[in-house]
């Protein structure tokens, strides 16, 4: 037989008694030709390889209490056949000692690899983005408001937080056999959907996160840590209860939009009682009397700012305690009301005057609200109308454009206008050689002087 063919029926020889004696594994290799055989081998004294010239393979039979010998030549006819038994010797070291005077041909079962730590916080990862995903599409989570996912490393035994698991900056530690990693993956996808001024509350957000886990039937078991301040908080929670997930998220986005300071769980908790019809509300319209409800509650002059700012769209009105009326953001809130522009802009400029994010937004919002609606128009029946500037600020009347029923626009011959602060200029619609009382879009520049018309502060336009 070829020597190919030699190792083949002999590691037929290793499959059958590995399978047919229920052992471990079985290997053979090959005796290295520089190595001579003696009697005996080095740390194992007792092991005895007869020192014959025909001695080409071991094969080694491996099970818990013994290593079983058999020696081929190299033709593949065994020679001599020999067993070491745990009670006797160490057979980690007669296995070593046989190994440095042999190479390996192969062995049966394949020995599995090792899993690195790498690998296994690779496959964590995986199952969490799994689960992250699926959970994103069940409540609806936009794509926008998908956090950048934690990645997930594994530690061997458990830590001080949550499920015995401890988040860092952009990752989480979790124990490699922990029973309850299901849990811990919803959890952890639950809690890093949430908006970032909740997860600032870590005890808070735990406990929000723990009650929208626990609402899924999977998950409804899951061990509560009596021990950690989130559960004194999750009883709290119950005026929620009736409110679907997507519904709650939602909510919880839009608040979050403008409210980007990091929540009071105090001031949470007057959130989650309001009435379920204010908070349930979809429009932006039910934003403003939220806010309102809950500066009543809490005095919390976040709320009333916020209020104040998304309410002017509506033209709503709050009480304002004579204590704060001259608060800069309650100062600047009846400015823009009374459309004193003059008086906004050097103040939103001045870089001493903070606000967040999320308040320069409403603020933001207000002002281009008023600014759309700084011109006031009276249109008599003789084709002649008025134009009123309601703020204290100039504005220029740049054109005028006809709009005509097939959709076609014609932009009419026309001089800029200026507006001065609170004027009212009159327009004959025969003078703009209008060819009939079409629907007309003047555009109009909003400037510090007559000088800033290419540097305006806001360019509308107006149907009449």
């Amino acid at each position: 037989m070829s020597r190919r063919e030699v190792k083949k029926e002999l590691m037929k020889f290793v499959r059958r008694e590995v399978k047919e004696k229920g052992t471990e594994w079985g290997e053979l290799r090959r005796i290295k030709r520089q190595i001579v055989i003696k009697k005996g081998l080095p740390n194992v004294p007792s092991l005895v390889l007869k020192s014959d010239s025909g001695l080409s393979y071991i094969a080694l039979i491996h099970s818990k209490k013994e290593l079983r010998l058999y020696l081929f030549d190299i033709e593949g006819k065994i020679i001599h056949g020999q067993s070491y038994f745990q009670v006797h010797h160490n057979l980690e070291d007669v296995y070593k000692d046989i190994c440095a005077k042999s190479k390996k041909v192969a062995r049966y079962p394949p020995a599995e690899k090792s899993v690195t730590r790498a690998q296994q916080d690779y496959q964590l990862d995986r199952r969490f983005q799994r689960l992250w995903v699926k959970l994103a599409k069940k409540l609806m989570i936009s794509k926008s408001h998908r956090r950048k996912r934690p990645l997930i490393k594994g530690i061997n035994k458990e830590a001080k937080g949550i499920f015995g698991t401890l988040p860092g900056k952009d990752f989480i530690q979790v124990p490699y056999q922990s029973p309850h990693l299901g849990n811990i993956f919803a959890y952890y996808s639950i809690y890093y959907f949430l908006p970032s001024p909740i997860r600032q509350n870590e005890d808070l957000a735990e406990a929000l996160a723990l009650k929208i886990l626990i609402s899924f039937k999977k998950y409804k078991n899951t061990p509560i840590m009596q021990n950690r301040n989130s559960f004194e908080i999750l009883n709290k929670l119950d005026p929620w209860n009736t409110l679907e997930l997507t519904d709650l998220f939602n909510i919880l986005y839009k608040v979050s939009l403008y409210y980007d300071f990091p929540w009071k769980t105090q001031d949470f908790i007057i959130f989650i009682n309001l009435p379920l019809n204010l908070v349930k509300m979809s429009s932006r319209h039910f934003l403003p009397n939220l806010f309102g409800q809950l500066f009543s509650n809490s005095q919390n002059m976040n709320f009333l700012t916020l209020a104040c700012f998304l309410g002017i769209p509506f033209d709503l009105n709050y009480h304002i305690p004579p204590e704060i009326s001259n608060k800069v953001s309650i100062l600047l809130c009846n400015w823009l009301k009374t459309w004193q522009f003059s008086k906004i802009l050097p103040v939103l400029q001045q870089k001493r005057i903070q606000f967040s994010p999320g308040q320069i937004k409403a603020i933001e919002e207000a002002l281009h609200f008023q600014y759309s609606n700084v011109l006031h128009i009276d249109l008599n029946k003789n084709g002649v109308f008025k134009v009123k500037n309601k703020s204290d600020i100039r504005i220029i009347l740049t054109s005028v454009v006809e709009i005509l029923p097939d959709g076609i626009e014609t932009e009419i011959t026309f001089q800029p206008v200026t507006l001065n602060a609170n004027s009212t200029i009159s327009f004959d619609l025969n003078s703009l050689n209008v060819k009939d009382k079409f629907p007309l879009r003047i555009q109009y520049s909003l400037v510090n002087s007559p000088e800033d018309i290419s540097r305006p502060i806001f360019i509308g336009t107006l149907v009449i």
